[in-house]
């Protein structure tokens, strides 16, 4: 994935060595994850533009949101809930499609990230289910997926999702299309779906 502007996270495997291969000098803050046995080194690296950005948000006052990533890869789950929360917003996670239905009751986040071709229940069945049961009142809903096809985009508008964004995206992508809900109210966080 790549990412630009604002912060940017690095996830790679640990090897033996828990060193990087290139300078850490950049990076302001390195957390050690592990996964199923794995270990992981995460790197964010801030630049220049964050202290501007930070001026700018105290002059503006933005909504934390509640978001809810859905994905069968943790790697992809855990990258994409750094960035959010390196934003201010409170992010849930879960890794089966059958999962989604239950957080979004229990958490009532105003974002949901979904992989579409998660086990348990896809993303296209994930999304009608939440067309039904909440209408109006559902989250907002983006596609996170490798899914990338434009039958795969329709399919997605089709099942009730809001945007489709294909693996890899840059992170101002996933940023913009949840910036007008930050900056609105709660109530302007209906979907109209």
């Amino acid at each position: 994935m790549s990412f630009s502007g604002g912060s940017a996270v690095a996830v790679r495997r640990q090897k033996k060595s828990p060193k990087y291969d290139g300078p850490i000098g950049p990076f302001c803050s390195i957390a050690r994850i592990r996964d199923k046995g794995r270990k992981y080194d995460c790197a964010v690296k801030e630049n220049e533009s964050l202290q501007s950005q930070a001026a700018e948000g105290a002059a503006r006052t933005r909504r934390r949101l509640r978001i809810l990533v859905a994905d069968d890869e943790r790697d992809q789950v855990t990258t994409l809930a750094l960035i959010l929360q390196d934003e201010g917003h409170e992010v849930r996670e879960v890794y089966r499609g059958s999962e989604v239905l239950h957080m979004v009751r229990d958490f009532d986040p105003d974002v949901a990230l979904i992989d579409i071709g998660m086990p348990g229940m896809s993303g296209y069945e994930v999304a009608r289910e939440l067309r039904q049961e909440f209408g109006k009142l559902r989250p907002l809903l983006i596609a996170v997926t490798g899914w990338k096809q434009s039958s795969d985009r329709i399919l997605a508008r089709l099942a009730g999702f809001d945007f489709h964004l294909a693996k890899p995206f840059e992170s101002a992508a996933l940023l913009s299309l949840i910036a007008p809900l930050a900056e609105g109210s709660k109530s302007d966080s209906g979907t109209g779906g």
